[in-house]
């Protein structure tokens, strides 16, 4: 793996160099001119974690005296965020390695010792690593415990502190049986001077200097001893005293005093610690009176900073079948129990529910649970789906086990599948929205629209991403299948992973291709914009729909009938459906009335249809017509006329004679209904003859056979020059 072009790293080097990475900076490091020569193995552990080059730089101002090794150890902590930053003239950037440089000559101290002193050392550590090596007590801490000590120290406060408990260490024991490098470490680690006073301010006597430091470690004021001096009376073991004082403070040994004589002082002490005032007494008080048992109460409030809460999410979370164990687990130092409710409520039958919902603040763990797949309900789902906000963590382990044969789940992928940030997918369309199954022009019609992750799973109510926040939206985009020209536009926002758009109109009948883009609060796309298409089908009107609906049942229906008897009567045919028959032409009634069918209905549901022969010829063609020259069925002009598109002009002129001898109005004699119907079907036959004619001409072709002349549509009817 070669980064950067410089360096090459077998795969197990750079893994160890990136992981944990916040930025580019061990990459930096590692290719930086001042790691060249190091070993692959060592620039990974020198410049892992590394915000720059900054560890590269200090292992080669090292001193000379160190191994590799130690000098790995010495620089590999170094974090200086201004690394790349000018220095003024004359300054100098303090690193371990300056820090080794600049060190005191006395006390005279080995490079590897030097070393542990200054692993940590920044400019803000300097002044403590220097005096901590001149100080009386700095022989008494390892290299390691100065460092310790000094990273930590604010203004100089902890060293200051190392100095008073050194010397209250040797003003009272002597020197003997004590461990002070360990003392002094315990007691002003991150402190200030109050461990001095406090030790100062314990009044017992017959404490020795261990028992007083044990009391006052890290104390930041008297209040330790204070509390020891409240509770002399009432405790009288030297040992139990101090436990309970240690890191006092006043609302703690308040809580300790008000605790119910019931508890024993441990319990007292497990009660209040890291407690808000009296709030784990009270609370305490207030789990008993719910029932609750006294060890199940201790353990809720312990260190509470809410009297009910604990309490009402121990009974709620009851109702949950869950053990008492669980509960005490769930329950305890929660502030809100409703996000611990929510979440179980969510997760149902998991398993490991109660681990996975403890801390919940909302119901995310719980709807991650409950999408886990059953491979994962142990300890996989409590890594994946607790602190989740959502389903995506369970989305994107269940995908990869289905997808990727030989899958098995391990941390990285845990991390991988807890930190990839939701995305659409896709949009998918439920159903369009309308009255019938058609759409008509200028009729409005509508759809509903969901949003699916990239794992193929809908995204819906508490699992919505952020990409579904309401100031994003999608825009339906209407355009003709065979038009790239965009039609109107309507802009949506989605509520929880659904669209709905409602009266959309399109004004034109033919084939429409809606679709459908997220976008972003300003119309620009978002990243990975998610597209659907549809298609609608837009018809003219909701009578000619009946019409590609009906005509053709009835067609159909009588060429399997035989006329009923009577069907002569006054020139009509007489048609009988039975029942069962008849209700599948209800929808159709009233579009057979209008083309001249009388329909009566008798008691039992049968049907009589009476209606003239020639009415079957008109609906028996495939050229059925709903206006002059626009065809339902066939578009294209040699459809219509049923021949090739390449026929001769000999073979358009014997069809275009076929034709009009079957649909010229003036072969219909039933009626002006008849006539117009049959009109049609013949205009749109001669406009079908007179555009294959001009296809004919634009080509300047002959025909397969050849042809004279340009051919016209006959101006009278082709069977008037025979009859002559």
């Amino acid at each position: 793996m070669t980064m950067h072009g410089k360096k090459r790293f077998s795969v197990d080097d750079a893994l160890r160099l990136c992981a944990g990475a916040v930025n580019d900076g061990p990459v930096a490091c590692a290719t930086s001119s001042y790691a060249k020569g190091m070993r692959q193995s060592a620039v990974s552990k020198l410049c892992a974690r590394a915000l720059n080059e900054a560890p590269a730089f200090c292992y080669k101002e090292a001193p000379s005296g160190l191994n590799a090794d130690a000098k790995v150890d010495l620089c590999a902590s170094l974090q200086a965020p201004r690394f790349g930053d000018e220095l003024a003239e004359g300054e100098e950037r303090y690193t371990p390695a300056v820090c080794m440089r600049d060190f005191p000559p006395a006390p005279r101290l080995k490079p590897a010792e030097k070393a542990r002193r200054c692993r940590l050392a920044t400019e803000a550590t300097r002044p403590c690593v220097y005096n901590a090596s001149l100080a009386s007590f700095g022989t008494a801490l390892s290299g390691d415990q100065v460092a310790q000590l000094c990273a930590a120290d604010v203004d100089g406060a902890s060293l200051r502190c190392a100095g008073k408990v050194h010397h209250q260490l040797r003003m009272h024991s002597g020197g003997d049986g004590v461990d002070e490098a360990s003392a002094v470490l315990a007691a002003c680690l991150g402190a200030d001077e109050a461990v001095d006073a406090c030790v100062r301010a314990v009044r017992q006597d017959s404490w020795s200097i261990d028992d007083k430091l044990r009391l006052c470690a890290r104390a930041r004021g008297t209040r330790p001893a204070v509390c020891v001096s409240e509770l002399a009376r009432d405790v009288h073991d030297d040992e139990l005293l101090q436990f309970l004082c240690a890191g006092a403070t006043a609302e703690y040994t308040d809580c300790l005093k008000m605790a119910p004589q019931e508890l024993s002082w441990k319990e007292r002490r497990s009660l209040c610690s890291g407690g808000d005032g009296v709030i784990p007494i009270e609370c305490y008080e207030e789990g008993r009176r719910n029932g609750l048992a006294a060890n199940t109460t201790m353990a809720l409030c312990a260190g509470a900073w809410s009297v009910s809460a604990p309490i009402k999410c121990a009974v709620g979370v009851k109702a949950h079948k869950v053990g008492k164990n669980e509960v005490v687990a769930l329950c305890r130092g929660t502030p809100d129990e409703t996000g611990i409710l929510a979440c179980l409520a969510e997760a149902k039958n998991v398993p490991t529910k109660a681990r996975i919902c403890a801390g919940a603040r909302d119901a995310g763990p719980g709807v991650c649970a409950a999408d886990l797949h059953y491979k994962f309900r142990n300890t996989y789902g409590v890594m994946l789906c607790k602190g989740a906000a959502d389903a995506l963590p369970s989305h994107c382990a269940s995908f990869q086990q289905i997808s990727f044969k030989g899958f098995y789940m391990s941390a990285k992928m845990i991390q991988k599948c807890r930190e990839e940030p939701e995305r659409i997918a896709k949009f998918m369309p439920a159903k369009l929205l309308h009255d019938g199954e058609a759409v008509y022009t200028g009729q409005p019609f509508g759809t509903q629209i969901w949003a699916y992750n990239q794992y193929n799973v809908r995204i819906e109510g508490s699992r919505s991403a952020a990409g579904m926040r309401g100031d994003d939206s999608v825009v339906a985009f209407m355009s003709p299948k065979d038009d790239v020209k965009l039609g109107g536009t309507k802009r949506i926002p989605f509520r929880e992973g659904e669209a709905f758009f409602k009266d959309l109109t399109l004004d034109k009948a033919g084939t429409w291709e809606v679709r459908f883009e997220q976008r972003g609060p300003s119309g620009e796309d978002v990243e990975q914009p998610a597209k659907t298409t549809i298609f609608v089908q837009v018809r003219p009107t909701r009578y000619e729909t009946l019409v590609e609906l009906c005509a053709p049942r009835l067609f159909t229906f009588q060429c399997l009938q035989e006329p009923y008897d009577g069907s002569d009567h006054l020139g009509l045919t007489m048609s009988r459906w039975d029942a069962r028959i008849a209700a599948m032409y209800l929808p159709c009634i009233e579009f057979f009335e209008d083309e001249g069918v009388t329909v009566v209905t008798v008691p039992g549901g049968d049907m009589y249809f009476l209606y003239h022969e020639e009415l079957l010829r008109l609906f028996a063609t495939g050229l059925y017509s709903s206006g002059a020259g626009a065809f339902h069925y066939f578009t294209e002009p040699w459809k219509v006329l049923g021949v090739e598109p390449d026929a001769t002009r000999s073979e358009l002129r014997k069809v275009y004679h076929e034709l009009s001898l079957v649909w010229h109005p003036d072969r219909w004699a039933h009626g002006t209904l008849y006539q117009d119907r049959a009109g049609r079907v013949f205009s749109g036959i001669s406009d079908a003859y007179g555009a294959m004619l001009e296809r004919l001409d634009d080509r300047g072709d002959k025909g397969r056979e050849g042809g004279k002349g340009k051919d016209t549509p006959p101006a009278e009817a082709p069977w008037a020059a025979s009859a002559a």
